[in-house]
């Protein structure tokens, strides 16, 4: 560990007052081994685990656990600063992980966005049930169920180029998905910026 670390930890109440609410907070975890009472953790060096994002998730799930027991921080707004690297920014899906027709690729079973009623919608990917049960929808056919108008013979990069502008694929990274969950707020570092990542730095 960094000398000057752990850079955030609880106190021995507070950690005591976190686990009665989360008491997985004190489970080993697999491949990531944890400070005690903080998220800051290390891999074992020399096998195969690393960082990749739902490990990256499970981090910050576990500081955003951690982060409303710290009384310092009480009735304060939280906003968290990362970089651009793929295994903060990615996405559960984008529009290049459909195909245009039923039974191409789809890599995700449903689409969850807020309407302009600000209620949750929820559209299945595959068809449950009929002659197509268990494949997937493809753009077309999630287009007509989103109601977007598409002109005659429309190819896939149009397809996609309209359905872009739909909030269904207006799409978050999982990590503001996950920080929303905490009522934490997200800032992503510009990319091609390393001098303003203090990683960069050490």
């Amino acid at each position: 560990m960094h000398p000057s670390g752990p850079f955030f930890t609880l106190k021995d109440k507070e950690y005591q007052q976190a686990l009665a609410l989360y008491p997985e907070l004190d489970d080993d975890v697999e491949d990531v081994a944890y400070v005690k009472k903080t998220a800051t953790g290390s891999i074992n060096v020399g096998y195969d685990s690393y960082f990749d994002n739902s490990t990256i998730l499970a981090q910050f799930e576990r500081l955003f656990k951690l982060l409303q027991f710290k009384s310092e921080f009480k009735n304060h707004n939280i906003e968290v600063i990362v970089d651009n690297a793929t295994t903060h920014t990615a996405k559960p899906y984008s529009l290049s992980d459909f195909g245009k027709s039923i039974g191409t690729r789809c890599t995700t079973d449903t689409i969850e966005y807020i309407d302009s009623q600000g209620q949750l919608q929820v559209i299945d990917c595959f068809f449950k049930s009929g002659p197509n049960s268990g494949l997937s929808k493809g753009l077309l056919e999630i287009s007509r169920e989103l109601n977007v108008k598409l002109p005659p013979k429309v190819k896939l990069d149009q397809l996609r180029e309209i359905l872009a502008n739909h909030p269904a694929f207006q799409v978050t990274s999982r990590l503001e998905q996950l920080a929303n969950k905490y009522n934490v707020k997200i800032h992503f570092l510009p990319k091609f910026h390393c001098e303003l990542n203090a990683i960069e730095d050490v």
